[in-house]
């Protein structure tokens, strides 16, 4: 039944990524508020999602990677088209693929959801820098004090000789 426990795998990834994306899209409204309390609390609640999901795909791999064994080929992390092609019938791929699909997209929507979220965070970020920088600019001299100021002034021997003695 690994191809059952493979099933139930994908969609627990799927389920996951799922989660993560409600929360990305939180994350992204928290972001354009200016809420920082906010997105702190959704990034803690990311963490316990993200171990999750590292978990499972183990999982998955370690079970792709005993039925890419049983079929004789290579044993380290396989694809999930190597796996298919090595476990799945032929008339049960459609709905495999279909299920790859699903999970592909779902992949892609969290990709450019934290994507979207780091990019307003640098703007952030630059806006904040900005601020600061007017507030507070950075005080040059101006060329209005004396030049020799910074330099260490000649010792009590000025190296002349006095004539007179």
């Amino acid at each position: 039944m690994p191809v059952d426990t493979m099933k139930n795998l994908i969609r627990q990834l799927i389920d996951i990524q799922a989660k993560l994306y409600e929360i990305a899209l939180k994350k992204t409204e928290a972001i354009k508020n200016g809420n920082t309390q906010e997105v702190g609390r959704l990034t803690g609640l990311e963490q316990p999602l993200v171990e999750k999901l590292i978990k499972i795909e183990k999982k998955r791999a370690a079970v792709a990677g005993q039925d890419i064994g049983k079929a004789g080929g290579n044993a380290a992390a396989p694809t999930f088209s190597e796996w298919e092609a090595a476990a799945v019938p032929a008339g049960a791929r459609p709905e495999w693929q279909s299920l790859f699909r699903e999970l592909a997209r779902s992949v892609f929507q969290l990709k450019q959801a934290n994507q979207l979220n780091q990019h307003l965070l640098r703007q952030s970020l630059q806006w904040t820098r900005l601020n600061i920088n007017l507030l507070y600019p950075q005080i040059k001299s101006m060329n209005y004090g004396n030049p020799k100021a910074g330099q260490t002034s000649p010792s009590a021997v000025s190296g002349r000789i006095d004539s007179r003695a």
